[in-house]
């Protein structure tokens, strides 16, 4: 990860590749999110009977059952429920095996995604393990305090890497959460998607320019639109049974929100480079 004297200039452009593995995992996340349940209300006869035949394996599969009940009890499974989960564990084995292919490679700048999405999946499992509150709120202190101490490791190493490990935590997992506010499956899940797709082509470009304002300019500017986006549908399209009056200012807030949200939770990015600069600068003196 070779920078030069400052932070903001263009350096040696990144390969297809390593723009291919940063960014894919966004859209692989937002697609193993919202597929499974776009296919289950499509109601395609296929999708049926693949959904039945693997929720029978995994009932005769005591590892998978076994993990299964301690999700939810047994009576809550369903073949269609069984479905989505295993797209969700096919992503957690796909980042995985990233990050061990990372690890060996010396954790190139493609694996700042990669780090952000082992932490995201090993927070999800944990919600879905440990359902109680004080489980809940240990499991997310602790990814928390690891999300700091990547976000702090790699902005030192390299300061578009440690913005781009913001990316999995907000806006993909923050504004999934929020999609849950959105009414009709096939409204939020064709506008998730295209939010992963958006944050793909984004953080591809930028690995390619390796320029953190590049970088940077490219993430404010998604992030305003998108926020947009997101505002809108929340708004005008709220499942809540009694929703407040919708309004254009609150679809602008909520635009204006997404870029006060990338300010306060990229803190540790911030503050790590302006440590950095202020060193240099006494260095320099």
């Amino acid at each position: 990860m070779n920078q030069k004297s400052s932070i903001w200039l263009t350096a040696t452009p990144g390969a297809w590749s390593a723009a291919l593995l940063a960014g894919l995992p966004h859209l692989l996340y937002a697609l193993t999110r919202y597929v499974p349940a776009l296919l289950v209300v499509a109601n395609f006869h296929a999708v049926n009977t693949l959904a039945e035949w693997l929720f029978g394996f995994m009932r005769s599969f005591p590892p998978a059952w076994w993990l299964l009940t301690r999700m939810a009890p047994a009576d809550y499974w369903s073949a269609s429920r069984a479905f989505a989960e295993v797209w969700s564990w096919a992503f957690a084995l796909f980042v995985l095996v990233l990050a061990l292919i990372a690890w060996q490679g010396g954790w190139p700048r493609w694996s700042a995604t990669t780090l952000g999405y082992v932490l995201i999946v090993l927070f999800e499992t944990s919600l879905n393990i440990w359902r109680d509150d004080r489980s809940t709120s240990f499991s997310a202190m602790v990814v928390l305090i690891g999300y700091l101490f990547i976000i702090v490791w790699l902005t030192r190493r390299d300061p578009l890497a440690g913005l781009l490990s913001l990316l999995p935590l907000y806006p993909m997992f923050v504004w999934l959460t929020a999609m849950d506010g959105v009414r009709g499956t096939y409204g939020e899940g064709f506008l998730y998607i295209f939010i992963g797709l958006v944050m793909t082509l984004v953080v591809g470009a930028a690995i390619r320019r390796s320029s953190l304002a590049f970088g940077l300019s490219a993430l404010v500017i998604a992030i305003l639109l998108l926020g947009l986006g997101v505002g809108y549908a929340t708004v005008y399209h709220s499942n809540m049974p009694a929703p407040p009056l919708p309004t254009p200012w609150a679809v602008l807030r909520s635009g204006l929100g997404g870029l006060i949200a990338l300010a306060v939770i990229g803190l540790p990015v911030w503050l790590t480079l302006g440590w950095g600069w202020a060193r240099r600068r006494s260095a320099a003196a």
